[in-house]
């Protein structure tokens, strides 16, 4: 026998909020489901597993987009592994470019704060630099 949730056991299981659900729910990840006669909303262990699917993608920076299209491609059975790990080192990539422009990001700061006189007025290196393209 399937075990089936209601919204807020199943956002207590997965450790989400109910909005974040409701907010699946509305972008068309999560399809619709069931309910009970007294109008409740229950989720099946297959809503449940996508949901987790959904969770994860999240948490490893895919967009909704993205999300959507693995889901996608999963609901339709049109896809390999060789397709989904092509996804995936695409994925990969654009996560080592957003690194790499973080760590310019890291580098300008430490760069300005150390410059930093402390100053009890108003002349401030650091205001001074975000005004000019001095290090960027």
């Amino acid at each position: 026998m399937q075990k089936e949730l209601t919204r807020g056991k199943l956002a207590k299981k997965l450790g989400c909020n109910v909005e974040t659900i409701r907010f699946y729910e509305q972008k068309g990840l999560l399809l619709e489901p069931k309910r009970t006669q007294n109008g409740y909303r229950i989720y099946s262990e297959e809503d449940i597993k996508r949901l987790n699917f959904i969770l994860k993608c999240k948490n490893l920076g895919f967009s909704i987009k993205e999300t959507k299209a693995l889901l996608s491609l999963v609901d339709n059975n049109e896809y390999s592994c060789d397709d989904i790990n092509e996804i995936t080192k695409i994925h990969i990539k654009d996560i080592e470019n957003k690194i790499s422009a973080l760590n310019i990001m890291l580098q300008e700061l430490k760069t300005i704060s150390k410059n930093c006189k402390l100053g009890k007025g108003k002349d401030c290196s650091i205001i001074d630099a975000l005004f000019t393209n001095k290090y960027c």
